[in-house]
């Protein structure tokens, strides 16, 4: 398996998808102990496995970029999937959920083009073959059963085209509104430390996607921009660098009538080597993993790290 530089979980369909150096994104199936089939438990058992909770590969899909998937982000409200690609291409995909009408008319379509396929290698009519009925009842039967492609949940939404003029390193979704599912807010950061806010609009009846604003550039880090995190409440957001990790202020940020960000983050941790973040539920805490391989507990309300593991 390639190596893996990130993955997001969909837990309505207990699929973990990971993202690598390919154009390919993976589908693991999560298995909890006391829900596994009968082959799966037995598998297990003849590997010596201890009953807990695994994963099994059961299908993959490709990006429209075949370059390296950087970061990854599921937003659970809207049902996308947002990859971010080494080459500025941000792609948003619809998941399908509690849907198994739409899961059926894909499996329908499916099976008719294998059929189509199929006849077509016998050299038989093509118009025939298409006219062929599909057992709908089987094919709802194997929905029920997870027997199917578990990729046909995904279907791709659009790509966005960042700004070339610098390479985008990391992004944060901030679709929090419950009033507005047509669209979603990205922060996007660039190496040249310049943050973008883009504005997608994922409607069927309008797709596309507009820079609303840009800020920067964050002067305060003397080195570019490797990874930004927002606060699940949308009131923090905080950014890291090879030379230090900073925390910003959202409501001047964000509503900041100036085009660019000229004001100072609100703290700032001097801890060297930080390769990625993420802001802990309750806005007193930040995860931060290092490029030695440490993963740091950096407190908020101190302005230090209070544990190393």
């Amino acid at each position: 398996m390639s190596k893996v530089n990130d993955f997001s979980l969909v837990g309505e369909l207990g699929l973990l998808v990971t993202a690598s150096v390919d154009g390919t994104l993976r589908l693991f199936q999560i298995i909890v102990a006391g829900e596994k089939s009968e082959e799966n438990a037995e598998e297990e058992k003849k590997n010596g496995e201890e009953d807990g909770v695994s994963l099994k590969y059961v299908s993959s899909f490709l990006k429209e970029s075949s370059q390296r998937a950087t970061q990854m982000s599921y937003d659970r409200k809207r049902q996308l999937l947002v990859v971010l690609s080494s080459d500025n291409k941000l792609e948003l995909f619809k998941v399908n959920v509690n849907k198994p009408d739409a899961i059926l008319k894909k499996l329908i379509r499916q099976e008719k083009k294998r059929a189509t396929k199929r006849n077509h290698s016998e050299m038989e009519d093509e118009e025939a073959a298409e006219k062929k009925t599909v057992d709908k009842k089987l094919l709802a039967e194997r929905i029920a059963n997870k027997d199917y492609d578990l990729s046909l949940h995904f279907s791709r939404k659009m790509t966005i085209e960042l700004d070339p003029s610098s390479k985008a390193k990391s992004f944060s979704l901030l679709a929090k509104d419950k009033t507005d599912l047509t669209s979603i807010k990205i922060l996007v950061a660039f190496h040249s430390n310049v943050i973008m806010q883009y504005k997608v609009e994922v409607s069927k009846e309008s797709q596309s996607s507009q820079v609303l604003s840009q800020y920067g550039e964050l002067s305060s880090h003397k080195t570019p921009i490797r990874g930004i995190s927002m606060a699940p409440n949308d009131q923090l957001f905080a950014t890291n660098s090879f030379d230090s990790v900073k925390v910003w202020s959202v409501d001047l940020f964000m509503y900041s009538k100036k085009n660019s960000l000229d004001i100072r983050a609100k703290q700032s941790l001097e801890e060297p080597n930080v390769l990625s973040l993420c802001i802990l539920p309750g806005n007193k805490y930040i995860v931060c993993g290092t490029k030695e391989g440490q993963l740091l507990l950096y407190d908020l309300n101190t302005n230090a790290i209070i544990n190393r593991l």
